[in-house]
């Protein structure tokens, strides 16, 4: 999250001309930067090292006599490689059309991640600033053509669109110097939808779960008497999307917002009851890694190749008795996945030490449900997704998860929540109701750019899933995001979905 812009010592003398009257500025452009100047005299900087993007200025407003909003938005549509976005300068033109580093703003410790474009949906930030000018009768207020539209011009498309006053110009204006020529005023909607990717008009999930945006909704969500958590008791998701994200306060660890009111509407025994996803809207979470808590998923022996495991927090095997070793242990998936350990030792672990320190303990509730659950394994049939192994999921039935019940409030996802396909499960049990992919993946964001930069070992980036591959392998994500299998007493990443409100 960035902080407060800090003036530059030229910033500060272009300020003092325009005070005097004796020049005007435009704040012209925007760059991000991961060079980390946490350390340095932001006042002395007139450059930035590291500078990853240069992005027009969308627009600049008046707030008061001394002060004007400047907004700009960058997105990954040119992003070979993903990057921390530490740094974000602003800089202005004189009159004389010197261009000058007017301000500077870094980070805090949890710097957004600008992800490498996936070939599918762009992704990006959207960034907003109250500029300091002491004088802003001398700023020139200029919406750029080039540049993105933001939401607020986006927004007062839209309230023209609504309350039908608009005519094509007036709506050409709103989002910069977007033609919509020789376009009837009956399919305006469509298009605006269509020249703005980022926005959609409608406060639905359906409607907010076509479009990734990643932003920080942290401050919204743990405000006292939160405004965005009312909104999503009532089933108004305006402004929220697969791709936002919370900071847990407890613990620091990223949750993804991985979709909305994914679990809203199932007929389960949790229908109609309160605080049960079935019948309260929520957000549906996911961690990009469990940190932050000196407790380990997996305490048990090690196998000699897997000792970095301790230096690890969430991850752990997906079957394991007592004094098994990691990658030599009992490799069994009887009883499928509601028998594992993962899901009857090492799930009620995240909820007590991340879930609930993360949200619970900070008035956000994470909701119960009822699951469909694979509990039985047919060990002489073959395996649907590769018909090599032996061993398949024969059965299942409902489990609650709740505080009465051994598995607290979450559940591994499917490989169809992370891949959108079957992979390598051994029958259609596996999954049970869990059978379409995350929006926050169907949407376009891929598995490499969720977990983001985190260290490359099988406990960090491979993620173990509910469905079994076989009587002895479960299945996982590998590092590239294709589905595959793994013996099931592997040590490999935990990432729990959960549901919150």
């Amino acid at each position: 999250m960035q902080q407060d812009l800090v003036i530059t010592n030229a910033g500060q003398e272009l300020m003092a001309k325009l005070i005097a009257g004796t020049t005007t500025a435009e704040f012209t452009t925007m760059q991000l930067s991961d060079h980390d100047y946490s350390a340095a005299d932001l006042t002395t900087l007139e450059s930035l090292e590291g500078a990853r993007q240069t992005v027009s200025v969308s627009g600049t407003t008046v707030t008061d006599s001394t002060t004007v909003q400047v907004f700009a938005r960058a997105d990954n549509t040119n992003i070979n490689a993903g990057y921390y976005i530490r740094t974000i300068g602003l800089f202005a033109e004189d009159a004389d059309s010197n261009t000058i580093l007017y301000a500077v703003s870094i980070s805090d410790q949890y710097p957004d991640w600008m992800p490498a474009f996936s070939g599918n949906t762009p992704t990006g930030y959207s960034y907003t600033f109250d500029v300091k000018v002491s004088n802003s009768e001398n700023i020139t207020i200029n919406v750029n053509p080039a540049a993105t539209p933001t939401m607020a011009m986006f927004d007062a498309a839209v309230t023209r669109i609504s309350t039908s006053e608009g005519k094509i110009e007036d709506i050409e204006a709103d989002l910069g110097d977007t033609s919509l020529a020789g376009i009837d005023d009956g399919t305006i909607k469509s298009i605006v939808k269509m020249l703005y990717g980022k926005a959609i008009l409608g406060k639905t999930a359906a409607e907010r779960n076509g479009f990734v945006i990643i932003k920080d909704i942290s401050d919204e969500m743990y405000a006292a008497d939160s405004a965005l958590r009312a909104r999503i008791a009532a089933g108004d998701f305006t402004d929220l999307n697969p791709g936002n994200y919370i900071i847990g306060k407890t613990t620091g660890t990223k949750w993804w917002v991985v979709d909305i009111d994914y679990w809203y509407g199932n007929r389960t025994s949790g229908y109609g009851q309160t605080d049960y996803a079935e019948s309260t809207h929520h957000l549906a979470i996911m961690p990009q890694q469990l940190i932050g808590v000196a407790t380990k998923l997996w305490s048990g022996q090690l196998h000699a190749s897997d000792q970095t495991i301790n230096t690890v927090q969430g991850c752990a095997p997906w079957q394991a008795t007592a004094g098994a070793t990691t990658g030599a242990g009992q490799n069994s998936t009887t009883g499928a996945y509601h028998s594992s350990y993962i899901r009857n030792t090492v799930l009620p672990k995240v909820y007590t030490n991340w879930l609930k320190a993360d949200f619970v303990d900070h008035g956000i509730k994470v909701l119960s449900f009822y699951n469909l659950e694979a509990n039985a394994i047919n060990t002489a049939a073959t395996c649907k997704g590769y018909s090599a192994l032996t061993g398949a999921s024969s059965g299942w039935s409902w489990y609650e998860s709740s505080d009465n019940s051994a598995i607290k409030k979450c559940t591994l996802p499917s490989i169809q929540n992370l891949t959108g396909g079957d992979g390598w499960e051994s029958s259609a049990y596996d999954a049970g109701v869990q059978k379409e992919q995350l929006a926050i993946f169907k949407a376009g964001m891929s598995y490499q750019d969720f977990l983001g930069d985190i260290e490359n070992t099988q406990y960090n980036r491979v993620t173990w899933t509910k469905n079994v591959a076989s009587s002895a392998y479960a299945c996982r994500v590998a590092r590239d995001g294709a589905s595959f299998t793994s013996v099931a007493s592997y040590a490999l990443g935990v990432r729990p979905l959960a549901f919150i409100a």
